[in-house]
């Protein structure tokens, strides 16, 4: 969400997060002030700060397939409190590496939403490849 509009939206349909592209200080702020859990899109250290200070819940790292563990470290060291979250070219065979790199969770999008999957009603091959990532995130608990 980028717009103030579309926060109360989400909130007067029910939401309990707030997912954003960016990281938009005030979007951070209402999303708070209406109790929701935010998560906005950063990728540097000053933008994953400014997250954290005006109250960020989660940090959605993107594109997370384009860091590297040690940039990874070099992050975290002074910024030890972000609870980042990889986004952006994470699937299947890559979703551990960002766990043992420190993320507390990971997004995946068109990587499970798999659309010639869904076209040709292969929901078996979902349905397999959904329990992977299931299977990821019991063995990280």
């Amino acid at each position: 969400m980028t717009r103030a509009e579309e926060v109360f939206a989400a909130f007067e349909s029910g939401a309990s997060y707030i997912i954003s592209p960016n990281c938009y200080p005030d979007i951070i702020l209402l999303t708070r002030k209406l109790g929701l859990v935010s998560m906005p899109a950063a990728y540097t250290a000053t933008e994953i700060a400014a997250a954290i200070k005006y109250g960020a819940d989660y940090v959605k790292l993107f594109p997370a397939d384009q860091v590297s563990e040690e940039y990874v470290k070099a992050i975290r060291a002074p910024l030890s409190d972000a609870k980042l979250f990889a986004v952006g070219g994470v699937n299947a065979d890559n979703a551990g590496k960002f766990f043992e790199m420190g993320f507390c969770g990971i997004g995946v999008g068109s990587n499970l939403y798999d659309k010639k999957l869904i076209k040709e009603k292969k929901f078996d091959a979902l349905r397999v490849l959904a329990s992977k990532y299931s299977r990821l995130s019991k063995s990280t608990d």
